[in-house]
């Protein structure tokens, strides 16, 4: 039996299957010790426990089998809750001799406090910077790795809430002072947060040692489903020209006050579609996605940008787009970065940099390194 609840032995690969998987336990003093399984999510006690007994029952819940999905254990009484309240904080100050700080998880009431407070210390972050609607990531690196310390709280906080009983849309929802909406623009600027790593000989930045994976419950990409149905108005056909005006504008000022939910280097794109829209620059095609202008102005900038930078050294310009587009938040790939280096013009290379070839060819790589990774063919300025 143990081994099944454990998920040991031959019952190891179990998993999830319940027609093998043992859902609840009934014991009475049995397994306090000796016993760990890192499936066992909640205790039910129905007994007064005191002490030791206490620690070590409720000790049965705290191996972490996702840190995700479960980041503690859950613990309910049922016989006499206040007095066994008491003797938990009790037995804390005994085993953790008086300093039990962050061993016990506050309560729903406790955490949606933090989530309002921690929410509002973010808001300032931004506020600090005249940023609307979190937009885009504050200016500074200090007040970037402060934001990405106040998120994690915020994060770690709602999945504890959440395993609590919080969703968007009952009473715990309504006592947060931000929507569901406002939580994935900030999840998208807490992922556009830079690495902060150190490179060409630069000093690395500060930064926090924070977990930067998103759980489980967080959607692997935003929705864009809003803004699509918005830009739906923009292209409609079937309309007089007063009143489609009239729309049309309405419905790009919706799309500009919601652009949060994409990335900022997807805004600034965004952006100047709409600016070419109002102008009379682009004319919409009924039936083309909101995403698919974005995706083709950025191909258009990125292919441009690197035109003019590859003309300059005479290198391989389908190589160094290839290569831009694989590199994203991550270093760029040596063995295709020297490759992409070999078919430089030495002559223009030696014209450009005013040195011999040797430090020419130095000089490049670093050039071209920072242009990567940095993004730098993503700069809309003086593309037609």
């Amino acid at each position: 039996m143990t081994d099944r609840l454990a998920h040991k032995g031959s019952y190891k690969h179990i998993g999830n299957n319940h027609a093998n998987a043992l859902d609840i336990v009934i014991v009475v003093d049995q397994l306090l010790t000796g016993f760990d399984s890192q499936w066992l999510n909640v205790l039910y006690l129905d007994k007064v426990m005191d002490t030791d007994n206490i620690i070590q029952a409720i000790s049965r819940t705290n191996r972490v089998l996702n840190n995700n999905e479960k980041p503690w254990g859950m613990v309910k009484f049922y016989r006499k809750p206040y007095t066994m309240k008491r003797n938990l904080n009790e037995a804390l100050k005994l085993y953790c001799q008086g300093d039990y700080a962050g061993v016990e998880v506050g309560n729903i009431d406790e955490n949606i406090e933090t989530l309002n407070k921690t929410y509002n210390r973010i808001s300032d972050i931004f506020a600090h910077d005249n940023i609307e609607h979190f937009e885009c990531l504050p200016h500074s690196n200090e007040d970037r790795q402060m934001f990405r310390k106040e998120f994690y709280q915020l994060k770690s906080t709602l999945r504890a809430a959440i395993l609590q009983g919080f969703k968007w849309n009952n009473e715990y929802g309504t006592r947060v002072d931000f929507d569901e909406k406002t939580y994935r623009i900030l999840t998208m600027r807490y992922k556009d947060l830079p690495s902060n790593r150190g490179g060409g000989g630069s000093t690395a930045k500060p930064r926090y040692v924070l977990d930067t994976d998103l759980s489980t419950m967080e959607m692997d990409k935003i929705d864009a489903a809003y803004l699509e149905a918005q830009f739906k108005i923009v292209t409609m056909k079937d309309i007089i020209n007063v009143e489609k005006d009239a729309k049309k504008m309405a419905a790009i000022h919706e799309i500009e006050t919601n652009l949060g939910i994409l990335s900022e280097i997807q805004q600034r794109y965004a952006r100047q579609i709409l600016k070419d829209i109002k102008t009379g620059n682009l004319e919409v095609i009924e039936g083309k996605t909101f995403l698919q202008y974005i995706q083709e102005y950025q191909e258009k900038t990125i292919r441009s940008n690197i035109h003019a930078f590859a003309d300059i050294f005479g290198i391989d310009e389908d190589e160094m787009f290839s290569l831009y587009v694989a590199t994203r938040k991550c270093e760029v790939d040596v063995l295709r970065l020297d490759r992409l280096e070999a078919t430089a013009n030495k002559e223009k290379l030696k014209a450009y940099y005013n040195v011999p070839i040797f430090k020419a060819h130095v000089k490049l790589h670093q050039d071209l390194k920072e242009y990567i990774e940095g993004r730098k063919a993503d700069n809309l300025e003086g593309v037609d």
